[in-house]
């Protein structure tokens, strides 16, 4: 901290690091650091963001009745950084949580049109039958059925910008 601060002093003690963070908005505080991550960090061609959740062990207080902190964090495998966190509220899921998360790093809709068109082409049933494969999985637990399906397709010929993408 001495290369950053004067601290005549010392350095602060573990209370007053407590005080100060207990005093900040940690909504405000979290979107202040994604602004400074997205500065510091120009996201890399064909890098992957790997979405993750957590429950913070040793984080719930049942004298106050507060359940365990879960939260969803999208980490940069490359750059080696934690990109942004949401908090999952307490009765919800991650699958609430994601969507906020991908707003924030601004991975989603950034080509709107592109969007529309690839979403227009795989809508069509023909087209996720003969042109692409598919995947499907159905997981129960939770008390909920969860049924995953992704198709890909390597074939971009349908595409009227296509000489604009790999």
């Amino acid at each position: 901290m001495r290369k950053y601060l004067e601290l005549p002093h010392g350095i602060p003690s573990h209370d007053t690091f407590a005080r100060v963070f207990a005093k900040l908005d940690p909504e405000a505080l979290a979107d202040r650091f994604s602004e400074w991550v997205q500065a510091v960090c120009e996201q890399r061609e064909g890098e992957i963001i790997n979405i993750d959740d957590k429950t913070a062990r040793g984080s719930h207080d049942a004298a106050n009745g507060r359940s365990a902190l879960h939260m969803v964090s999208a980490w940069a495998s490359k750059a080696g950084l934690t990109l942004a966190q949401r908090r999952v509220d307490e009765k919800s899921n991650e699958i609430t949580a994601i969507p906020e998360l991908l707003e924030v790093l601004e991975l989603k809709g950034n080509h709107p049109t592109l969007e529309e068109e690839v979403a227009l082409y795989f809508a069509d049933e023909l087209t996720r039958d003969r042109e692409t494969e598919s995947e499907k999985s159905v997981d129960t637990g939770h008390g909920r059925i969860e049924v995953r399906e992704c198709w890909a397709s390597g074939s971009i010929d349908w595409l009227p910008a296509k000489q604009e993408w790999k």
